[in-house]
């Protein structure tokens, strides 16, 4: 479990310097990253499958010519790929299957490596290989300041492990102490220098496969006990964070709980000492949660006369 752990800040720790990003994603030099998670990759790493139209006059078609390709997954996939592996009901996902790649790799040569994924006529397989790569000269700063930025903590209500109802809304929101900026001066060979980073947001994957990618702004607003409106209501109140399961679980065919994931995204930069700031992106940090839905079930009695 050590080592697991400490392949997986290693990860996290050089997504951000590993992984090919769009142009615009930061300014100002340093490491680029990017938050976006890719849904069907999301989809294909926890049901295996992809949302695919169907035809609904049913009429044959001929399957298209398979082609197939790889490319390079953003750092953010990166960063959730790993934590949902590293979990220990994501170890049976295509996602652990990749953790133990990387394990097998060791941590040295995770600084000359990148990951890509397999799409075939443009859906991904769930496949994933690490190939050599050129590291960027920030990686050293990159990797130390990023193993500085703490897992997610979230509040939710209902609370995390607590089961809710199909179309119960889930709030999440982040109390101050668990919402601060982070700050450090690291030496890095012969260079000094200042790190900052801080919160500015957060995305939740309900986990089930109708529930789509929530994105807030800022730490949330909780859910209060003593509003008079009803929970539907609040969660989507301007500043609250909610989402609804779509999909009962422990159903046939069906896990028992849906593993979704809460991720922070940090605005970083990085300077020498006395000169300027240079940016290091959005860099995410992700936490896996589990949660049992269950269907609303109305009881209807009947007294005989």
């Amino acid at each position: 479990m050590r080592r697991r752990a400490a392949l997986v800040a290693l990860v996290v720790a050089v997504a951000a310097v590993l992984v090919p990003t769009p142009v615009g994603a930061t300014s100002g030099g340093g490491a680029r990253s990017t938050v976006t998670t890719s849904g069907d990759i999301v989809t294909t790493v926890l049901f295996g499958t992809t949302t695919r139209q169907t035809n609904r006059r049913r009429v044959p078609v001929p399957a298209p010519r398979r082609r197939c390709a790889w490319s390079a997954v953003t750092d953010g996939t990166l960063e959730w790929l790993v934590a949902v592996g590293a979990s220990a009901n994501g170890r049976s996902t295509p996602a652990g299957a990749l953790v133990d790649q990387l394990q097998a790799l060791g941590a040295d040569a995770l600084l000359a490596r990148t990951v890509q994924a397999e799409r075939c006529n443009g859906v991904p397989t769930g496949r994933f290989r690490v190939v050599p790569t050129v590291a960027t000269t920030s990686t050293a700063l990159t990797r130390t300041m990023i193993t500085r930025l703490p897992p997610p903590e979230p509040t939710q209500s209902p609370p995390p492990g607590a089961p809710v109802l199909v179309g119960e809304p889930v709030v999440t929101s982040f109390t101050a102490p668990h919402w601060q900026p982070v700050r450090a001066t690291l030496g890095v060979g012969a260079v000094t220098a200042e790190v900052e980073a801080v919160p500015v947001g957060f995305r939740v994957v309900p986990g089930d496969p109708g529930g789509p990618v929530v994105a807030c702004t800022g730490p949330g607003i909780p859910y209060d006990p003593a509003d008079p409106r009803s929970p539907l209501a609040q969660a989507a109140a301007p500043g609250r964070c909610g989402t609804v399961f779509t999909a009962a679980t422990d159903l046939p065919g069906r896990p028992a709980a849906w593993l979704g994931t809460v991720t922070v995204l940090w605005s970083a930069r990085w300077r020498v000492v006395g000169g300027p700031w240079r940016s290091l992106g959005l860099i995410p940090r992700t936490r896996v949660l589990q949660r049992s839905v269950r269907q609303a079930t109305t009881a209807i009695e009947t007294t005989r006369r």
